[in-house]
């Protein structure tokens, strides 16, 4: 099981104002510009979160197409338009968040995955 955090963002985003928050509470970050980036990067196993950025419906695009490879992490979306509930839905999405990123509401949602992570973790030891 994986303990990274990966920023997906196609463009100078605002996740660049994340990135320093995590890596000061130790929290392994990497970044990828597309969802083929994030496949090719071999990473993909080690990481429990994705943040997702990009306007319009780029974002929720990204999305779709980690969930098509396969990836089954939980993602959080900063989309500074409505998106359709059904595929937001669809994809698995845990939150939309708004532009400028409330960096609390973020933060906050990044702490419940590895906090759940770690649980599963711990539990799994036990069982074995």
């Amino acid at each position: 099981m994986g303990y990274g955090i990966c920023l997906l963002s196609g463009e100078a985003s605002a996740l660049s104002v994340i990135e320093p928050a995590l890596s000061r509470r130790g929290v392994p970050v990497w970044t990828a510009d597309s969802a083929n980036t994030f496949f090719a990067s071999g990473r993909a196993a080690d990481t429990i979160c994705i943040v997702v950025d990009g306007p319009g419906d780029t974002g929720l695009e990204q999305i779709e197409l980690l969930r098509d490879g396969g990836a089954r992490q939980p993602v959080v979306l900063i989309a500074e338009t409505a998106l359709p509930r059904k595929r937001l839905l669809d994809a698995f999405v845990l939150d939309v968040l708004s532009q400028p990123i409330d960096r609390k509401a973020l933060l906050g949602w990044i702490e419940c995955v590895c906090l759940a992570n770690l649980a599963l973790s711990r539990r799994l030891a036990r069982a074995a």
